[in-house]
């Protein structure tokens, strides 16, 4: 990732992944905006909770665009979750949940 910040080297790996993939960049920032835009909608429509499944590394919880009494729910596989703590610590708006939803019931 870090050698990804230098231009030849991101113009390189754009062009090898659209040899194999074509498309798919343009498939990710389709998805990005749209999350966004429903994110954005949902903060709007005056919801006070946002869960996001399979949240990774996304930092949208963490956004400027996220009012003060709005609480975004991160759910994701433990260890996912627990490399996020190393690396983001949380807030009184973005609360961490770890789930294996295959040995887990999100329910509870």
């Amino acid at each position: 990732m870090r050698l990804a910040r230098w231009r030849p080297v991101r113009d390189w790996l754009v062009r090898s992944t659209e040899n194999s993939a074509p498309g798919v960049w343009a498939g990710i920032a389709c998805r990005k905006r749209c999350i966004d835009d429903k994110f954005a909608e949902a903060i709007l429509a005056g919801v006070d909770s946002i869960v996001i499944l399979g949240a990774g590394l996304d930092t949208r919880g963490y956004q400027p665009m996220v009012p003060s009494g709005v609480r975004v729910f991160e759910v994701d596989l433990p260890e996912n979750i627990a490399d996020k703590r190393k690396r983001i610590p949380e807030t009184g708006t973005v609360t961490l949940v770890p789930v294996d939803s295959d040995t887990e019931d999100l329910s509870r």
